[in-house]
Formats: C-alpha cells, sequence, structure tokens
C-alpha cells in the first residue's frame, strides 16, 4: 500500500516514494450496537435481533489466548476482502442465528474460500449457507 502523498527528495528535483505498511494483524468482530443495555439483553434473550457493530480494530500482534490459525489464504489482499465482507454483512445480530460466531465462521470461510462443513454449537452447516445467511 503506497501513501497518497510523496516526500521530498533531492535538490536536483527527484522524489522518492514514502511507502506506509498495513497492519499485519487486525481484528474483525461483531457486536450489539449497545451491549451494556438491559433493553439489548432482554430483546436477544426474547429471540427478537438488535443492531449490530462490524468492528475492524489493528492489533499489536497476534493474541496469545484464545486465538486459533484456521488455514492460510490465496487471496492477494486479504485485508480488502475482509473489508469487503464486513460492507456486506447483515449488521442486524441475533442469538443463534446471526451471532459473533456466525460472523467469524462466514469471514473465516470468505477469507479461505472452503466449502467445508463448519460445526458451532453441535449445529453442523456449510461454510457457504452460513455466509449467506440461509443458517
Amino acid at each position: 500500500m503506497q501513501a497518497a502523498g510523496q516526500r521530498g527528495g533531492s535538490s536536483s528535483g527527484s522524489r522518492s516514494r514514502h511507502v506506509v505498511a498495513a497492519p499485519a494483524v487486525v481484528a474483525f468482530d461483531f457486536l450489539p450496537q449497545d451491549p451494556l443495555s438491559p433493553l439489548t439483553a432482554a430483546a436477544l434473550l426474547s429471540g427478537g435481533s438488535v443492531p449490530g457493530v462490524l468492528r475492524r480494530r489493528p492489533l499489536a500482534g497476534v493474541p496469545r489466548l484464545r486465538c486459533q490459525l484456521q488455514g492460510s489464504t490465496w487471496l492477494p489482499d486479504p485485508h480488502a476482502a475482509a473489508e469487503t465482507f464486513q460492507q456486506r454483512y447483515d449488521s442486524q445480530l441475533r442469538l443463534l442465528r446471526n451471532d459473533c460466531t456466525h460472523h467469524a465462521d462466514a469471514l473465516i470461510a470468505h477469507l479461505l474460500g472452503s466449502s467445508s462443513e463448519l460445526q458451532l454449537n453441535g449445529v453442523q452447516r456449510s461454510s457457504a449457507q452460513q455466509a449467506a445467511g440461509l443458517q
């Protein structure tokens, strides 16, 4: 990724490009818009849905806890692919239908190009169905 601007060069008028690296580790997640609200808890526990927030957070490094390698991608720009996924993902959060675990599984399937079966909470479904919000 290159920065839009350029740095000044030598007195002869030549310029060098300033290269800005994208963060190597980025967390993408999905949570309720107001996670601490009793109304959010009541709506979710009664089977309803609430507005969700799809976040992107740069991290200082790979977390030591609660982090698993899911595979490798051959995508030329996985960060851009993840951003596109975030823009298209349904942001209405509903427990057991479209929650953070569904989001994580669908993002993994999107980045890895996987059509394999994923198992979550004892329910098996194809990643393609999940990414489409069909299950």
